[in-house]
Order: C-alpha cells, then structure tokens, then sequence
C-alpha cells in the first residue's frame, strides 16, 4: 500500500475533537516530528507536550478558547474538556478568553 505524503495540515490541531483524540495526536507528532500545531492571531504554534487538565470545565464554552492560564500554562477547551499545554513554541503569551484555531 501507499500513502500519500504527510503536509502541515496533518499536524494542525482541530479543538473540536475530543480532548482524548488532541492529545493522541500531540504525542505522536513530538520530537524528532514536526509536532502538533495551531494557529493563534495568524502565528502558527508547536505544541510539544500537553496534559488533561485537572479542573472542570464549563460545558456552554465553545472550543477553541483560552478558558484560563493555570501556573503560565493556557488551558484551552476541546469538545468534551480541556486540555493544558505545557510546552510549546514559540513561547508566546497567550490571552485569556482568546481563541485559536
């Protein structure tokens, strides 16, 4: 069998998935790959490691959104939860209540 050549949209995180699903993906796009990604205010962002995060969050919150920054860390809602970033390049502030794509 062949598979087609692996792009750059193979690896863009889509916060509508399930926080199970991001996370599976941002584990097997790490280093020595290219690594998972999103985008936030026209700036493409690496994400090297992430965890669930440990709080509940509000359902009505759409995903996408930058809910809180916990220890400098943003947690950002998926379809069914949260997820905080923990390592990510370039390191950049992101804004709480801002959204990414």
């Amino acid at each position: 069998n062949y598979w087609r050549k692996r792009s750059a949209v193979d690896g863009m995180i889509d916060w509508r998935m399930n926080e199970v699903a991001i996370l599976n993906l941002i584990r097997a796009l790490t280093k020595p790959y290219p690594g998972a990604q999103f985008k936030y205010h026209d700036q493409i962002i690496t994400v090297w490691e992430a965890s669930k995060c440990p709080q509940k969050t509000l359902s009505n919150i759409e995903p996408g959104k930058i809910v809180q920054i916990l220890d400098n860390k943003p947690v950002i809602k998926c379809y069914d939860g949260a997820i905080v970033i923990d390592k990510y390049e370039p390191t950049i502030n992101l804004d709480e209540g801002g959204y990414v794509k």
